[in-house]
């Protein structure tokens, strides 16, 4: 005969304290996976809005940086069939110059252009593969430039034996599209000519 007090197991009490625990963790966690879930997409959709503005600044520094005869205001300059290299010491909304691919001929229209589009508070860059005229747009949807506080200033144009300097300052905004959340940037970088001028 088997003594029934001798076996061991768990009443339905402990069983329902258990299961109890049990579901109050598993709840507790899956939201706290939820808000991490949440979380990591807005920093995602924040972090593709930073890298558009960081390949901006990296394509205008890599073109600047190989090109000559920089000039300021460069919407008027760009319609125009010579570019000369002239210094700006305050922030002009435009800069002009002649590409990396150029031949030192100003009236082959071989410039680029980078400026802001005023109405839109976008940056904008044209080149001579683009329709007269027109300007492509460069910064994506969540981006919003101060265009009265950016600009660009050039020193040491067209002096010989001279590295040509231009400083780029821009300042604006990025909103998140999903939780409209915005985030101010003020983003500066002085970028030097590789050549010199001659």
């Amino acid at each position: 005969m088997i003594n029934v007090l001798n076996k061991k197991g768990f009443t339905l009490i402990e069983v329902m304290i258990a299961v109890t625990l049990f579901s109050v963790i598993m709840v507790i966690g899956t939201g706290a996976v939820l808000n991490s879930n949440v979380s990591f997409r807005k920093t995602e959709s924040l972090r593709t809005i930073i890298d558009n503005l960081h390949f901006i600044m990296e394509d205008m520094s890599r073109t600047l940086r190989t090109g000559n005869l920089y000039g300021c205001g460069g919407g008027n300059i760009a319609s125009e069939s010579s570019l000369l290299a002239t210094n700006c010491s305050s922030n002009t909304d435009s800069i002009a110059f002649l590409a990396s691919d150029s031949t030192p001929d100003p009236s082959d229209n071989d410039f680029v252009v980078y400026g802001f589009d005023q109405s839109n508070k976008t940056i904008v860059k044209k080149t001579k593969d683009n329709l007269p005229g027109s300007f492509l747009t460069m910064t994506a949807p969540g981006i919003v430039i101060d265009t009265a506080n950016s600009g660009f200033i050039v020193v040491g144009a067209g002096q010989d034996g001279q590295q040509s300097r231009v400083l780029i300052h821009l300042t604006g905004t990025i909103t998140d599209p999903r939780q409209n959340i915005v985030t101010p940037f003020n983003i500066q970088t002085t970028v030097s000519q590789r050549s010199l001028d001659s």
